[in-house]
């Protein structure tokens, strides 16, 4: 509890396994947070990078498995390049400690691979929002994994049509009931069927990656579902849009993202 009261962090071991969940508070490099600013005189900022780094430690050491849950994902270019350099490092020391990144907070549904020229460490996932806040369906997924090696093994994503929910308002609710046309989350993909995965590990992701340089169907299917099927132009991806989509699925440092998508 200590934790959460100084910096809503907390980790906990689930029952009756060997996999450690770890909370960590992601505003620490969010651009919109000023404070976010100070980070290098600001002590707090370094005690929650510390306690993060010593939350896995102590799990490697104890041989246990960790999943790292968090708000903003690293590779985003609302964060500060500060963060995305501190997760490499991170990630790069106990990539094979720590199992899984699981974020959010931009409302599409992405993948951050950690990795430098040396090799590839880790894979963030982004997962999308039930809110259309940023005009994309509402969506979530749920995912499966293996509890004693503590890999993911995929996902199913869910989403939920707003044109079509949107179709029906001149019903009533009884007329809406009668047909049976009630507005509901339908399956949108599984990582299996829609993208060749045969888990979530990140050199699974490296070789998607290279699909994706190769078909653009792939990529296009992809961008398709960044927006959780919510715009029909998305399935054209062009150059411009394949070349985004590469610079940010391989790079979780903001800077480098904005760089690469300049060239």
């Amino acid at each position: 509890m200590e934790t959460v009261k100084r910096s809503a962090c907390y980790s906990v071991v689930i029952p009756n396994t060997n996999l450690k969940l770890v909370s960590f508070n992601a505003n620490y490099g969010y651009d919109v947070n000023f404070y976010s600013y100070l980070n290098d005189i600001n002590v707090d900022y370094f005690l929650l990078l510390d306690w993060l780094v010593l939350e896995v430690d102590i799990a490697e050491k104890a041989g246990q498995k960790v999943l790292i849950i968090a708000h903003v994902p690293p590779g985003d270019t609302s964060t500060q390049p500060s963060y995305g350099e501190f997760y490499l490092n991170l990630t790069k020391r106990y990539g094979s400690t720590i199992v899984g990144h699981l974020t959010g907070h931009t409302h599409n549904d992405e993948f951050e691979l950690v990795q430098d020229e040396y090799g590839v460490y880790g894979v963030v996932m982004v997962a999308p929002s039930v809110t259309p806040y940023t005009n994309n369906n509402p969506a979530f997924r749920i995912y499966t994994m293996d509890l004693i090696t503590g890999t993911l093994l995929g996902y199913h994503q869910y989403f939920l049509n707003l044109t079509k929910a949107n179709g029906w308002t001149h019903l009533s609710p009884a007329e809406m009931a009668a047909l049976k046309q009630v507005p509901s989350f339908e399956l949108s993909y599984t990582t299996a069927l829609e993208y060749g995965l045969e888990d979530l590990t990140p050199h699974s992701y490296a070789a998607l990656i290279e699909r994706f340089e190769k078909n653009e169907n792939l990529i296009s299917t992809y961008n398709y579902n960044k927006h959780s099927k919510s715009h029909e132009a998305d399935k054209n991806c062009d150059m411009t849009c394949q070349r985004n989509i590469l610079c940010a699925v391989q790079n979780i440092i903001s800077s480098n993202i904005l760089a690469c998508e300049a060239v």
